[in-house]
């Protein structure tokens, strides 16, 4: 019964996501938005992390399932692919230099601002 408790929070937060999403002027994927929702509750306590710990869990470490619709839309549109996959490689290595350097230097300033707090 627990699960299904956590299931309903997580499809509770992922569809006033969408709503949101919906009635933006603008473009805005409501997955995004219900990550940030689900932030934004669990930093301020209104989740607890053990109300939704076990369905997370379960989530995160079946998360390569959710990637075959993905690969099977990729195989169906083979021909594309073959045709710009130098494109893709280089915008992929790009965004991972993005990446890698975004993160390093966020590492970095979350260490000074904990080393001027005095914590560890």
């Amino acid at each position: 019964m627990k699960i299904y408790k956590e299931l309903a929070i997580l499809f509770a937060i992922a569809i006033v996501g969408e709503a949101i999403s919906y009635v933006l002027p603008f473009d805005f994927p409501g997955t995004i938005i219900a990550l940030i929702l689900l932030l934004i509750l669990l930093l301020t306590h209104i989740i607890k992390d053990e109300s939704i710990k076990t369905t997370g869990d379960f989530l995160l470490n079946n998360m390569a399932l959710f990637f075959i619709p993905a690969t099977v839309g990729l195989i169906e549109h083979l021909e594309l692919l073959k045709s710009t996959w130098w494109k893709i490689v280089l915008i992929s290595f790009i965004s991972f230099l993005l990446v890698f350097v975004a993160s390093g230097y966020t590492v970095l300033l979350i260490q000074k601002v904990m080393n001027k707090r005095g914590t560890k």
